[in-house]
């Protein structure tokens, strides 16, 4: 079973790698994330995409101011979907980034969001949202995006980069103590959790890929396409 990644990738992950707020500090701990995403990407079971890539993802500040004066239409095409599919069968979304604060896992902060656990019909259209923006012209993989600003991973650097990954995950000062709790108690906690649940008939409605092709306007919608199943 594969995992297929996509979204429009940010800079998470990099407060673990900065510690000083300096341009050279930043370039280098960003290049070492993209690293780390290559790495990642490499595994047979692992693919990544980038939805509309000209914001972040290899792109230059000055490729991104470019995209911005003078395509501000295809720039503005962006997907903030979060979604999770299990297994063909299940799914989660919810109001969650991809940032340290919304897991439990910032120091200094905690936000709070809900998640909702999503299978039957509704479960049916929210992978056919992920198929679209997955198949669509405007999503690249991660590999080709790079393939001009990083050198190829070794299988050494591919081996070390997951070590980086395994030892950070498993270091106990990595996370808060409320956090390595929770996480020791999770086997005992997940049947009250479960008992818990509350079901409901849902509907699951998203945007297409592309939805704004420019016909009525720069900030104007095209006629709305959407589906929904309960």
């Amino acid at each position: 079973m594969g995992h297929r990644i996509i979204g429009l990738a940010g800079h998470c992950g990099l407060n673990r790698l900065i510690t000083q707020n300096s341009c050279k500090r930043l370039c280098l701990a960003y290049l070492y994330f993209l690293a780390l995403l290559l790495a990642l990407e490499s595994h047979p079971h692992i693919d990544i995409k980038i939805y509309n890539p000209k914001h972040r993802m290899g792109v230059s500040t000055f490729e991104r101011v470019k995209n911005l004066a003078f395509g501000f239409r295809d720039a503005n095409q962006r997907m903030h979907d979060k979604v999770v599919i299990f297994d063909d069968a299940v799914a989660i979304t919810g109001g969650r980034n991809m940032a340290d604060e919304y897991f439990d896992f910032d120091r200094e902060y905690s936000f709070r969001d809900r998640d909702v656990l999503v299978y039957g019909k509704a479960f049916t259209s929210m992978k056919q949202s992920f198929e679209r923006f997955w198949k669509s012209d405007l999503s690249a993989s991660l590999s080709l995006l790079l393939s001009e600003k990083l050198p190829i991973l070794s299988e050494a650097d591919i081996k070390t980069a997951y070590k980086i990954l395994s030892d950070y995950a498993n270091k106990p000062s990595s996370y808060a103590l409320e956090v390595r709790d929770s996480i020791k108690k999770l086997s005992d906690n997940f049947t009250a959790v479960m008992n818990k649940l509350r079901w409901s008939d849902a509907y699951f409605i998203y945007d297409f890929p592309g939805k704004n092709d420019g016909a009525s306007g720069l900030c104007v919608a095209v006629k709305p396409r959407k589906a929904c199943t309960n």
